[in-house]
């Protein structure tokens, strides 16, 4: 399941069309197994063996919940931009969302709030990635 509160950046991820300077970090054996490369449009598109596994849905994380039953959340850039009151709101659906022991993977740029702290152990801080406690 992708997400995003952006209708236009959910069409974009469904097309799934990439210039090569976005790219440029991700390793050839990575292209090679999900891409393919489309000279005249000069773009990386995904497989479509791929998209047909994921299911893309407008929605804010702030309203309503996510899914459930989940191993893993991404959420990326998403938390810089709300309070902390909301951060925390947000966390806590994550953390009902994710199965037992599951991830959650932030930006870069972001931080676990301390209160949220007590729901989310950090397993690497540099990549900002963080596992429910049991």
């Amino acid at each position: 399941m992708a997400t995003d509160i952006d209708p236009n950046a959910i069409k974009s991820a469904r097309i799934g069309e990439y210039d090569t300077r976005s790219l440029v970090s991700v390793p050839v054996n990575i292209l090679r197994k999900y891409f393919h490369y489309d000279a005249t449009k000069e773009k990386y598109i995904i497989k479509n063996r791929i998209k047909k596994i994921v299911r893309f849905k407008v929605h804010d994380v702030t309203k309503t919940p996510p899914i459930s039953c989940v191993d893993a959340v991404f959420c990326r850039y998403v938390l810089i931009y709300i309070t902390k009151e909301v951060q925390l709101h947000v966390l806590s659906n994550f953390n009902k969302a994710l199965n037992n022991e599951g991830y959650l993977i932030l930006g870069a740029s972001e931080f676990l709030p301390e209160k949220a702290q007590q729901m989310f152990v950090t397993v690497n801080l540099r990549a900002r990635i963080y596992k429910k406690r049991s």
